[in-house]
């Protein structure tokens, strides 16, 4: 399948979202690196992990070679990329050229690579990322601002040509979601339903997917989808 982006704007979901298509995705069998960009490594303390500096985003990429042994292992085909855990770790950020070249790395050692893209075109991992993935999962917002952000990257949008996979990610139950999609004129191929303080339970269970009850349920099946499409458009059987 390859790298697969997701992206949209701050506070739209993107680390909530990554996490738990992570989890669906190795259900399926497949192995997946996670990849988080951010300074700070938001995706390594949503998901309890102490990441020493040796095992760091920014130390790996300085290397070659395949990334299993590299990459700290969460399960059997989960792996994760992200920045130390150290307080020195916030200025963290591959250069352009080491970027490409971490994203090349992780394409040719997994299955998929699923990088956690920042809102801002500024990180070079991030920007990597959107060039060189076969999809790009777009998300909606939660405000209306993110009608702003849309506008402000339209030129990037028009870069995405047929890779973006528009999805709405109910982050918040007060937003009119009908209203901010027409904003953006999106037309959303999957819609996730709220989760209830989804960061809180997902700090808990790790992940959202396959959660019981009703709302568990549909949140499961809407990942579901979002995953059948990335593996078809993967040539891949779900």
């Amino acid at each position: 399948m390859g790298i697969v982006a997701v992206w949209g704007p701050p506070n739209s979901g993107k680390t909530t979202l990554t996490i738990d298509l992570a989890h669906a995705l190795t259900r399926y069998g497949r192995s997946v690196c996670l990849i988080s960009p951010e300074p700070y490594g938001e995706l390594g303390a949503r998901l309890g992990m102490n990441i020493p500096p040796e095992r760091s985003l920014l130390n790996i990429s300085k290397g070659e070679g395949a990334l299993e042994q590299s990459a700290l292992r969460l399960s059997e085909l989960l792996f994760l990329l992200s920045a130390g855990s150290v307080q020195d770790a916030f200025g963290e950020e591959p250069g352009s050229a080491a970027a490409r070249r971490l994203l090349e790395r992780a394409e040719a050692s997994f299955d998929l690579v699923l990088t956690d893209c920042t809102a801002a075109m500024d990180n070079a991992v991030s920007a990597w990322a959107l060039k060189l993935a076969k999809r790009v999962v777009l998300l909606s917002g939660c405000r209306s601002a993110s009608g702003t952000w849309y506008a402000s990257c339209g030129r990037a949008m028009e870069n995405l040509g047929g890779k973006a996979v528009p999805v709405c990610l109910e982050v918040s139950p007060a937003m009119d979601y009908p209203s901010l999609l027409k904003l953006e004129n999106m037309t959303p191929a999957v819609w996730v339903p709220h989760y209830p303080n989804a960061e809180e339970a997902q700090g808990e269970k790790k992940t959202l997917y396959e959660s019981g009850g009703r709302l568990g349920r549909a949140y499961t099946e809407s990942i579901d989808a979002l995953c059948a499409i990335l593996l078809e458009e993967g040539g891949e059987e779900a």
